[in-house]
Parts: structure tokens; C-alpha cells; sequence
């Protein structure tokens, strides 16, 4: 399951948690846990910042970090590190 998270994560577009949770069949706090898992095992890391905690109303094609994030929801942006790409 780690695997197809982070494989889905390097198509290098936007998920909101419910559509990522949905595709993986777990509840959106079950894929909280896994995106901080692979975070402490490095394979994801959190933005911070971004336009009021990542969501600046605007929609992702005038945002700054259109392009380098990877998962979208309220306060929370993550990213794919090196060892996530080399990973997949």
C-alpha cells in the first residue's frame, strides 16, 4: 500500500485526502498515519508555508508550489523527497 501511495504521490499531481483515501481504501485518518510514517522514514516530507497553510484560494494553477507538492488538504502539503523518487 506504501508503495502505490508514493507511486500515485510521483504522477506529480495534487490529491485532496479524500480522494487519496478513497483510492486506497483506507479512511482519511489511516492515510494521515501513512503519509507521516513515510515521512519519518524520509520518503515524504511537509511543506510549510504556502499561501494560508497551503490553501490560497486561487486553485493550484496560480499557486507557488504548483508542481513540487503532492498531497493537498487543509494545512498540510506534502512532497516527495529524493529517496521517495528513487524509491518508486
Amino acid at each position: 500500500m506504501l508503495q502505490t501511495l508514493l507511486r500515485m504521490l510521483q504522477q506529480g499531481r495534487v490529491y485532496h485526502y479524500e480522494e487519496l483515501a478513497q483510492a486506497l481504501g483506507v479512511s482519511q485518518q489511516m492515510l494521515e498515519e501513512l503519509l507521516r510514517a513515510l515521512a519519518r522514514l524520509g520518503y515524504l516530507q511537509q511543506v510549510s508555508g504556502g499561501a494560508a497553510g497551503g490553501h490560497c484560494g486561487a486553485g493550484c494553477q496560480q499557486c507557488p508550489m504548483r508542481g513540487t507538492c503532492a498531497v493537498g488538504a487543509p494545512g498540510h502539503i506534502w512532497t516527495l523527497t529524493d529517496k521517495g523518487r528513487q524509491a518508486i
